[in-house]
């Protein structure tokens, strides 16, 4: 397994936010600037992202064999419990 640091992992939470849509293009400046606040966040940058985004950065996590910390996992866990509980649609 290979191991990232918190602000790369950050980096991830907000690439698969700019990636949604047409990607880049599709994002307006103010957009782009107010999501920029996830950069900063390290592992919690995970809880900025609704559970659609976070099973993307968990399903590159998982493709290219990257650590994911216990917080993260425990996060998922609890998010993935709400929905069915919801009963939204997995």
């Amino acid at each position: 397994m290979k191991t990232i640091s918190p602000d790369s992992f950050a980096m991830i939470c907000f690439l698969v936010l700019i990636q949604n849509g047409e990607g880049l293009k599709d994002k307006s400046p103010d957009y782009i600037t107010e999501k920029m606040v996830i950069l900063r966040a390290g592992i919690n940058a995970f809880s900025f992202l609704d559970i659609h985004n976070m099973r993307k950065v968990m399903s590159w996590c998982d493709r290219w064999k990257v650590q994911v910390d216990e917080k993260i996992t425990n996060e998922m866990k609890l998010q993935e419990e709400a929905a069915i509980s919801l009963g939204l649609e997995l």
